[in-house]
C-alpha cells in the first residue's frame, strides 16, 4: 500500500467525513473532546461535525489524512496544544512552561486498514513534532481503559524505526519541556 499524507484542509472536507461515516468515527466525537470536554457527549453528532467542520474551515489544518488512493484511510489530529482547551485544562497534562507545542489527540483508521502501517505512516509524516502521552486515547469513562503497558506496546508497532521511538520517548519531550 503506498500511502500519501495531506494535512486536513477545507478541500479535503468530503474526503474526512467519509472516513468519520455519518457518526463521527467513535462517539459521536468528531474529534471535538479535547476542545469542549465530556460536553461532546450530549450534542447530537451533527453539531459536533459542524463545529469540527467550522475549525477546518478557519484553518490551519487541525491534522493529518492518509489516503490509499483516494480513499482517507487514516487520522491524526495533530494541532497546537493551545486549541484544545479540556487539554490545557487537564491537571495531569497541564503544561509545564510557555513553549508552544504541538499535541496529537486522535487517531482514526478505516476498518480494513488496521494494523497495515497506516498509523505508522502518520507518526513518520511528523516525527519531531511527537509525544507519548499514556492517556490517549481519550477518556471514555464508559468503557474500561486501556492497559499503559499495552498502549507502550503498540507504539513499537506503530513506530518500529527505534530512531522514531527515541524522539518520540526522550528527544522531543526534553526539547519541549526540559526534562
Amino acid at each position: 500500500m503506498d500511502l500519501v499524507i495531506r494535512p486536513l484542509t477545507p478541500d479535503l472536507w468530503p474526503d474526512f467525513e467519509d472516513l468519520f461515516d455519518t457518526e463521527g468515527a467513535v462517539g459521536r466525537c468528531w474529534c471535538m473532546y479535547w476542545r469542549i470536554g465530556a460536553e461532546y457527549r450530549k450534542r447530537p453528532s451533527v453539531a459536533n461535525r459542524d463545529d469540527f467542520h467550522a475549525i477546518v474551515d478557519q484553518g490551519p489544518p487541525p491534522g493529518l489524512l492518509a489516503f490509499d488512493g483516494d480513499t482517507a484511510v487514516g487520522w491524526c489530529q495533530l494541532t497546537p496544544r493551545g486549541a484544545l482547551s479540556r487539554l490545557e485544562r487537564s491537571k495531569t497534562l497541564r503544561t509545564v512552561d510557555e513553549t508552544p507545542v504541538w499535541a496529537i489527540s486522535c487517531f482514526y483508521i478505516r476498518k480494513g486498514y488496521r494494523r497495515q502501517g497506516v498509523a505508522t505512516a502518520l507518526i513518520e509524516a511528523n516525527p519531531d513534532r511527537m509525544l507519548w502521552a499514556t492517556d490517549w486515547p481519550h477518556p471514555n469513562k464508559f468503557v474500561e481503559q486501556p492497559n499503559d503497558a499495552d498502549l507502550l506496546e503498540q507504539l513499537g508497532l506503530w513506530a518500529p524505526d527505534e530512531e522514531i521511538r527515541r524522539r518520540i520517548l526522550v528527544d522531543n519531550p526534553t526539547k519541549l519541556y526540559g526534562f
